[in-house]
């Protein structure tokens, strides 16, 4: 099924982030952006990556390099906190640390654009829902976003 999502193994996610993390002259913040928008694609048809315990560091390594990417891309990534965070998605990602991290970095490196695509209300709601020490502090940075 071509819309399923994809999941790469936890090796090749580490590789990635290693290369990510030791490369800030060999990767432009283009290439990590372009890169991405691939694992969290916009387009209805596209496959995504699947967010698991190894997927979610590699997500946020390139968070954390700030590339510059879109209004959409960054709406798709609350999106799916929001539904992961939501009664409908029943599975342990709101005990998760390296979920909690990927949420509190989204809201930290791109507060703004989360701001400018309506996304700080619904993030706010969904955090409630969030059962780690972080929830707390992401918190109050969205609501510092209002």
């Amino acid at each position: 099924n071509a819309t399923e999502d994809w999941e790469p193994s936890r090796f090749q996610c580490e590789l990635i982030s290693r290369v990510l993390r030791a490369g800030r002259d060999s990767l432009s913040s283009q290439a990590i952006a372009h890169f991405v928008e691939k694992l969290l694609p916009t387009d209805v048809d596209a496959r995504g990556v699947k967010w698991t315990d190894n997927t979610m560091p590699l997500l946020t390594t390139c968070l954390n390099r700030r590339p510059p990417l879109s209004g959409r891309v960054i709406a798709r990534m609350a999106d799916e906190i929001i539904y992961v965070l939501s009664p409908i998605k029943c599975n342990s990602m709101e005990k998760s640390m390296k979920f909690a991290t990927l949420f509190n970095a989204l809201v930290t490196k791109y507060g703004p654009q989360l701001k400018s695509a309506s996304k700080v209300d619904p993030l706010i709601e969904a955090v409630p829902q969030l059962k780690t020490f972080m929830s707390k502090t992401i918190n109050t940075s969205l609501k510092k976003l209002k």
